[in-house]
């Protein structure tokens, strides 16, 4: 079903009040990225990127013909000039795919494509814009582990992989080649939603449980030194080489994703009540 047209909105900080709708996609939107000069870039089920100018409230450029199928999972990033889309594993036999586009021309390459049945999760962004981490699953049908981790470079060539043997909720790029993984362990001793931090050979930095519910989320620091987790009805702040808690805020409802702004200013926590918090970071540990 085609719905539309699905506005992407836009809120200032501080005062909360919304600045710009941005209309173009005829189905729900996907991810968004942000550039460091007011661009935007917007996914959609439609099988559409668009990049938006905010200060003029249009879109500058189309990116994207339509992709076949019905793309399952993507996710978007933006590197310097480059805006990286991850397309999900279609429906109809057509492969997962990473794609790169040149914010400047439009210019669109193909950087990888999986086996039928294999599909791309999350895509994320190192520090430094130096390489990027997908999550790959040999069947998206199932998303039953094991997975691989791989790390790319802005050119797509595959600098590392590790397998990964625990189901997957999300995963982050950190510092120092680091990766934060929230998963769910099912091993009979120790069961439970977990926060692991994995280095590039595929072994277990540090690991901490996070508690017995299903999901969670995270979102690392500029420099990728600290991480942002949401769980159940709390965000905490951790270090990512030891996943110990160094601020934890606590919130009236089910955290379903966090995001740190890109000054570490803020770190915005949407909840299941249909609002969307934002966190001061530098407020004393423990004190919300």
């Amino acid at each position: 079903m085609i719905h539309g047209p699905v506005g992407i909105h836009v809120f200032d900080v501080e005062s909360g009040e919304r600045t710009t709708v941005c209309t173009y996609h005829r189905m729900g939107v996907h991810d968004l990225a942000f550039a460091s000069d007011g661009l935007l870039a917007s996914v959609s089920h439609d099988y559409t990127a668009v990049i938006w100018n905010l200060e003029a409230r249009d879109a500058i450029c189309l990116l994207a013909e339509e992709w076949a199928g019905a793309v399952s999972r993507q996710s978007t990033v933006i590197a310097g000039n480059r805006l990286l889309v991850a397309d999900g594993m279609t429906w109809v036999g057509n492969r997962a795919s990473l794609h790169a586009f040149d914010l400047d021309t439009g210019a669109h390459r193909q950087w990888l494509t999986l086996p039928k049945k294999a599909g791309i999760g999350d895509l994320r962004l190192a520090p430094g814009m130096a390489s990027v981490v997908a999550l790959l699953a040999s069947d998206m049908r199932e998303m039953e582990p094991p997975f691989d981790v791989l790390r790319l470079d802005l050119d797509g060539r595959e600098i590392g992989r590790f397998q990964f043997d625990h189901a997957i909720y999300h995963l982050e790029a950190a510092r120092d080649g680091l990766v934060v993984i929230i998963g769910m362990s099912y091993e009979d001793d120790d069961e439970g939603t977990f926060a692991w931090t994995i280095d590039l050979q595929g072994d277990a930095v540090a690991r901490r449980k996070l508690g017995d519910h299903i999901g969670g989320s995270a979102a690392r620091s500029s420099n990728g030194d600290r991480v942002a987790i949401g769980f159940e009805d709390r965000v905490e702040i951790c270090a990512v080489d030891t996943l110990e808690p160094l601020a934890r805020f606590s919130l009236d409802s089910h955290v379903v994703g966090v995001a740190w702004s890109p000054d570490d200013r803020w770190i915005a926590a949407g909840t299941q009540d249909g609002k969307v918090q934002l966190l001061d970071p530098r407020t004393s540990p423990w004190d919300r």
